[in-house]
């Protein structure tokens, strides 16, 4: 009986290989209709990308006098003061200039950033209520340059030449 059961086992698998092709036949077809055979798969083409070389970035713009002008209206004079200051049994005198809320002296930098540009002035003589000053240089500076998150510019330009200017005096 055993080998009955399993000649059985073998002949239905053997039958159910055989019609396999039948097995995933369409019911709706008609009897005898084989369908042709699918024509294989072309690989589609992928065309290659086109590879576009970035620009290169607009040279900066030169640093004018008018730019200077509206850096120098961001320096806001708000006092002077005097200062006597006994060294060595002698007085010295001693005149700041407050700008900006920090106080100077003659020969300290002033420094200022606007529109992406780092602006320097030195301050010279401080006497009768006005003061000299000097431009010195002014630099493009990166976007994230400290000088445009203290002074509060606007960052974004790209670092350029350091051009001196003639003397200013501002009273």
């Amino acid at each position: 009986m055993k080998t009955t059961t399993l000649l059985a086992l073998i002949i239905t698998t053997a039958t159910a290989l055989a019609n396999e092709k039948a097995s995933h036949r369409d019911p709706f077809w008609p009897v005898g209709y084989a369908p042709a055979e699918p024509e294989p798969e072309k690989p589609v083409e992928i065309p290659k990308p086109v590879e576009k070389k970035p620009e290169p970035p607009p040279p900066p713009k030169p640093i004018t006098d008018k730019d200077w002008k509206v850096a120098r209206k961001l320096l806001k004079v708000s006092g002077y003061a005097l200062a006597n200051r006994p060294v060595d049994g002698k007085d010295v005198k001693k005149s700041l200039v407050i700008i900006n809320n920090r106080h100077y002296q003659s020969g300290d930098d002033v420094k200022i950033t606007s529109d992406g540009v780092l602006f320097v002035w030195e301050i010279g003589k401080i006497e009768n209520n006005a003061v000299e000053l000097s431009e010195l240089s002014a630099t493009r500076v990166a976007g994230d340059h400290p000088a445009n998150k203290k002074q509060g510019g606007s960052g974004g330009a790209k670092k350029g030449v350091v051009q001196p200017r003639p003397d200013d005096v501002v009273k």
